[in-house]
């Protein structure tokens, strides 16, 4: 199987600050920001164990069974 194209990181930074000036000046939302695209070049990981403990049992459907069964 072929390796998908990959876009130079630069062109990327330079589309999300070109988004962000066009919104700036046309004073909407910018769809791609340069805060969105540093957030998607770092690991992410999380510790669900207190979740698990703390949350998921007070949850009305704590699972998506128990939802959809409720349909």
């Amino acid at each position: 199987m072929k390796r998908p194209t990959r876009v130079p990181a630069a062109l990327v930074d330079l589309s999300a600050w070109l988004c962000e000036m066009f919104a700036i000046i046309a004073g909407t939302r910018s769809p791609l920001t340069r805060d969105f695209v540093r957030l998607g070049r770092v690991p992410h990981w999380g510790d669900t164990r207190r979740a698990r403990r703390e949350l998921i049992p007070s949850l009305r459907y704590p699972t998506l069974g128990d939802g959809l069964s409720t349909m």
